[in-house]
């Protein structure tokens, strides 16, 4: 039996069960549980070819860049230079290299070749032992191949569970795909003509508004056109376990569509007009830090209200009208308005996504999955409820909204009636037909669960907590898991530095702390590694929340000095501790030259470069190889569920 079942052999596996009529094998328990982001072992290390394909030429590439892209030193306290046309969001990568006139520096060429040598005697082919017992390979082999069941995720990150394929497919159906009003299934020709008409949008889109879309936004539009495989998206569920009865929550995966790179374009320039909204907060740490200045009246009260089916529900045509109309009346420089109208309209006008055999068409409402549904949804109520929010002035000492929850506090008036009176208004104000939208508002009270956080008053003051589902299993990831070792002190230094963030009570806090560590221990951590890594964890984050503030995170350091060293990540290949003593020996800091930072390159400026940064990707996880999304070879084809 392998070392790593005794050491760190979870306890708390566990996974939810949908079935209803065939009950599937006992030991999945023990593979499920392992959570869906768990990875197994690759039975072999990556070979050198690998590296010498792959790895070695892109960091040699991007070497040669960064030397010629070389700035004069600047002050250390000065913000990095910025490109005018940079996005990283509508990013291409190239495989352009510095012209052959302007040389790379010999010197560090040599250095790059004495660590790709040495690297290389580092490099040895070697088979590895699973991290899964025998009965979990049995288990992941049976649910690859068997078309009885389903391996879906839960909403609310609250873990895996398993269902019937037939229960799933009628189950997307009943919730969703038979409601004809919002979707119309197309067939091949008709989906064919869909693509074609999209492709000659986007032709002519990209011409018409060339001037007025920057070199590097139409290359990366052009450059997703060009590699797209697949033109439509992929609807799939995720099981809303924390409800009854089971209900489901639709889901469509746009990367890699066709109107993909548009969508993100639209999504960046959305978010321009996004963020001045009134009602616009970014996150629950931004709320939190918000709320913390709030000094409440004796009466005060809290109220939360969620949207019906938001997405679906929006009004196209009038959503476009707003929209529109908003903002042309107001200079948002970087947007050009009219390209951006074109592009939202095609993208919101053409939803087409393919369920198993199927294709589908959504007719109304927001285009779910697109990159510009979040900022569309916010924005197009964001100009609803500023019509109304200013009569409510008096009695809403605060009032925010995510997408579709919105959080408030409600002043009530001296006298009872009219609070009465001013509370009924403002729900109907809420709930105004024309809006297009059905709030279900709750009642004032004096704490609410809101987004992740539950929200009280005390006294004159907001207190916050953590909230958290009932049905949450809390599966983190087991450290046999096939993870780089800084797995774990970046989920601890993280969870903790949420807790000293959005929770007020020092109790609280420390509480939180020890449902961690014991959370953290049934997955197989041990006390020896848990204990220190906690107390660093707790040190650093009152550090920079001191230094920063609460509620606010360190900027992370630039890369203006930084390598990136792309690699797939293996227990058996070489170390990161390894790597980065390579790195300093033979090309940062040798012992026989110069420090690398002070080599110049072709125009006499030194190259700055000290650090390594070991940039590891991932092999697939429990979730990629039993993905569903695509129904391949599961069970009977949806078309015969509605043939």
């Amino acid at each position: 039996m392998s070392v790593w079942h005794y050491l760190h052999r979870p306890t708390n596996l566990a996974f939810h069960d949908l079935t209803t009529k065939k009950k599937p094998p006992a030991n999945l328990r023990s593979l499920l549980g392992l959570s869906l982001k768990f990875i197994p072992n690759p039975s072999t290390n990556v070979p050198w070819r690998n590296y010498a394909a792959e790895t070695l030429p892109r960091f040699q590439r991007d070497f040669e860049v960064k030397a010629f892209m070389a700035k004069p030193p600047v002050n250390a306290n000065d913000d990095p230079p910025e490109d005018s046309q940079y996005n990283p969001r509508l990013y291409v990568r190239t495989n352009w290299k510095p012209p052959s006139i302007f040389p790379f520096p010999k010197e560090a060429t040599r250095r790059i070749n004495y660590f790709n040598a040495n690297l290389r005697r580092l490099v040895r082919r070697r088979k590895c032992r699973s991290n899964l017992l025998p009965h979990q390979r049995q288990a992941l082999r049976y649910l690859r191949n068997q078309k009885d069941f389903l391996v879906i995720q839960c909403d609310k990150n609250l873990g895996p569970a398993i269902i019937e394929t037939d229960e799933y497919i009628k189950m997307a159906f009943r919730d969703h795909l038979s409601d004809a009003t919002t979707y119309q299934r197309l067939s091949p020709a008709e989906a064919k003509v869909h693509e074609l008409r999209i492709r000659n949008f986007l032709g002519i889109w990209l011409k018409t508004w060339a001037k007025v879309i920057t070199k590097n936004e139409k290359r990366f539009i052009t450059h997703h056109i060009a590699e797209n495989k697949f033109p439509f998206a992929t609807f799939y569920l995720t099981a809303k376990v924390h409800k009854t009865p089971l209900v489901s929550r639709p889901i469509v995966s746009c990367s890699g569509s066709l109107l993909a790179a548009l969508g993100t374009w639209v999504d960046d320039k959305l978010q321009h007009a996004v963020k001045i909204q009134p009602s616009y907060f970014k996150s629950s740490f931004d709320l939190r830090k918000e709320i913390d200045t709030l000094e409440l009246p004796p009466n005060a009260t809290l109220f939360t209200a969620d949207a019906v089916s938001m997405y679906t529900n929006i009004p196209t045509d009038r959503a476009l009208l707003f929209i529109g109309k908003y903002l042309r009346s107001k200079v948002f420089p970087g947007i050009p308005t009219e390209a951006l109208m074109e592009a939202l309209r095609c993208v919101m006008k053409n939803n087409i996504f393919t369920f198993g055999d199927t294709i589908w068409k959504q007719k109304t409402g927001t285009a779910m999955g697109t990159p510009p549904a979040p900022p569309w949804a916010t924005l197009y109520y964001a100009l609803c409820e500023n019509k109304f929010l200013k009569d409510f002035a008096l009695s809403l000492l605060l009032y925010r909204r995510f997408i579709d929850d919105i959080l408030g506090i409600w002043i009530p008036s001296a006298n009872a009636d009219d609070d009465t009176v001013a509370w009924t208004e403002f729900q109907a104000a809420v709930n105004d037909p024309s809006f297009g939208l059905e709030w279900i508002v709750q009642p004032r009270s004096q704490s609410v669960d809101f987004m992740d956080l539950t929200i009280s008053i005390r006294g004159n003051r907001l207190h916050t907590t953590l909230y958290e589902k009932p049905s949450n299993l809390h599966l983190y990831i087991p450290p046999h898991s096939c993870h780089p070792p800084g797995l774990l002190p970046g989920m601890v230094h993280g969870m903790v530095h949420r807790f000293f963030s959005l929770c007020t009570d020092d109790s609280d806090i420390r509480q939180r702390i020890q449902d961690l560590y014991q959370a953290l221990l049934r997955r197989g951590y041990q006390p020896t590694v848990l204990k220190p890594l906690l107390q660093k964890a707790i040190s650093h984050t009152k550090e920079t929340l001191n230094r920063l503030g609460p509620a606010t995170t360190s900027s992370s350091k630039d890369l203006r000095h930084a390598m990136l060293l792309h690699l797939r990540y293996h227990p058996l290949n070489p170390s990161s501790k390894e790597l980065q003593h390579l790195w300093r020996t033979h090309i940062c800091e040798p012992p026989y030259g110069r420090p690398l930072a002070e080599l110049r390159n072709y125009n006499r400026i030194p190259l700055g470069i000290n650090r390594l940064i070991i940039a590891y990707s991932r092999p697939p996880n429990l979730g990629n190889l039993l993905s569903y999304r695509k129904l391949k070879n599961h069970g009977p084809p949806v078309s015969s569920y509605v043939d």
